[in-house]
């Protein structure tokens, strides 16, 4: 029980970090800092991707698709991770490529809502592990 445990504040620690990393792309967003903004976005979904975050980028990728071929959640969402790793490849190393304010506004919107949903999913399987099914 105290290894699940563990696992459990693991996963909850990880969904805060990435509350923290939206709300830093939030700020940034409303200061115009787009590059920043999807960067953050980016990583509020790495980090929110069920308390799990493998050690690479593509690792999170593979890792994801797993449980969407699963069914344990939706395809919107691992797309959602691919879009934004995407963005922030260009916002982060390439200095002539740029995303305006509505493509980070979406970028932002979809990091909220891929946290909203994994938060979701974090208390569905608490709820199924407490329950022993």
């Amino acid at each position: 029980m105290g290894e699940r445990n563990e696992r459990e504040e693991i996963a909850k620690a990880y969904l805060e970090k990435a509350k923290e990393h939206l709300k830093a792309a939030k700020i940034s967003l409303e200061y115009g800092l787009f590059r920043d903004a999807i960067s953050r976005a980016y990583y509020s979904v790495y980090s929110a991707a069920l308390g799990k975050v493998p050690k690479t980028h593509a690792g999170l990728r593979t890792s994801f698709s797993l449980l969407v071929r699963e069914g344990v959640v939706e395809v919107e969402y691992g797309k959602i991770i691919s879009k934004l790793y995407e963005m922030r490849e260009t916002s982060d190393y390439d200095p002539i490529s740029f995303y305006g304010e509505e493509e980070t506004e979406q970028a932002v919107s979809d990091a909220e809502r891929f946290l909203f949903r994994m938060e979701g999913l974090f208390e569905e399987i608490r709820s199924r592990v407490n329950r022993g099914t």
